[in-house]
This record gives C-alpha cells, structure tokens and sequence, in this order.
C-alpha cells in the first residue's frame, strides 16, 4: 500500500526537524528516522495504529519518541494526516 504525505503532516515533520535540529543534529536525525521508518511501516500494517474516532481517523505513537502520526486508509494508500508532539493539543481537518 502506498504512503503518502498531506502538505499539512510534511510541515509538522519539517517543523520537528527544525526545532529538534536547534537543540542537537543528533537528536533530530534520530528522531526524523524513527518517525519516518514507522510512517513506512503503516504501507504495510495499514491498521497497526488505534482508531480514533468514527470517520477513520487512526494514530500511531512514534516508538521512541514523544510523537504521534494521525492517518487515515483510503482505498489503496495511507495518507498521513498530521505529526504531533504527544502533550499537543491540536485538530485535523
């Protein structure tokens, strides 16, 4: 099955990145890796992240990181929805 980024979830992983690269380059290659090996993964186990709510909205807690990946099955692809910061608080259209 097929990955692919909303623009939306591409600038939360550049956002991470930016941040994470202001407080060590090795912290955030580490932490982009992991985010993007279990993004990869979901094009294989499509249904490995909870569900969320009722309109197929699922996530994925980054191992190893405080991140989770939100993510929807839409036929033949996963389309990653967004990236956040476990603590955040925030809304997926």
């Amino acid at each position: 099955m097929t990955v692919l980024w909303a623009k939306k979830a591409y600038d939360d992983l550049a956002g991470i990145a930016n941040y994470l690269t202001g407080l060590s380059n090795d912290a955030a290659e580490r932490t982009i890796d992991r985010i993007q090996k279990a993004v990869l993964l979901l094009g294989e186990f499509p249904e490995m992240g909870a569900k969320v709510d009722e309109t197929g909205l699922r996530k994925l807690v980054v191992s190893d990181t405080p991140y989770v990946a939100f993510y929807r099955v839409l036929g033949h692809y996963v389309s990653i929805r967004g990236i956040f910061h476990a603590r955040q608080r925030r809304f997926l259209e």
